[in-house]
């Protein structure tokens, strides 16, 4: 076991890509510290059988243009108040979070607060412990074209 499985902490321009990432005691991708334009797309987190994520399965604070598009994200575990999402984005605008597929996610399935320009598209979320797209103090964002099924407490925050 890892604690975080990849981290881009104040990076420019970066790429994470088809990784495969299972059995972390932390989040799978951390994106942090102020870091632009970072595409984290096709990438498998938690889709090992046995596999646990003691975490996020990604994770976005902090930072600006952020890419999440085409992962595939399972089996997250919440080990404290706020952790277990499949996608977290905090403090961060010019974000998008689309053609993802989330299920058995141990919190909200993408959750994102405070920020602007966040587009939410065509995301598949299932099996999510407490709601499936969770918003707060979002400006100027879409939430469109996502597909939810068994979310405990409902559908958008």
């Amino acid at each position: 076991n890892v604690t975080n499985g990849i981290v881009y902490n104040g990076s420019t321009n970066g790429t994470i890509d088809n990784n495969d990432i299972d059995f972390t005691t932390g989040s799978a991708i951390v994106v942090t510290n102020n870091s632009t334009s970072i595409d984290i797309i096709n990438n498998d987190i938690g889709t090992d059988a046995l596999s646990t994520i003691r975490g996020d399965g990604i994770r976005v604070d902090s930072s600006n243009d952020a890419t999440i598009t085409g992962n595939t994200i399972e089996n997250t575990v919440s080990t404290a108040f706020d952790v277990g999402s499949g996608v977290f984005i905090s403090n961060s605008n010019n974000a998008t979070i689309a053609n993802n597929n989330l299920e058995n996610i141990d919190w909200d399935g993408i959750k994102a607060h405070s920020g602007s320009n966040v587009t939410i598209d065509n995301n598949q979320v299932h099996d999510v412990t407490r709601v499936g797209i969770y918003t707060n103090n979002l400006n100027n964002s879409s939430i469109i074209n996502n597909t939810l099924t068994d979310s405990r407490l409902g559908g958008y925050g």
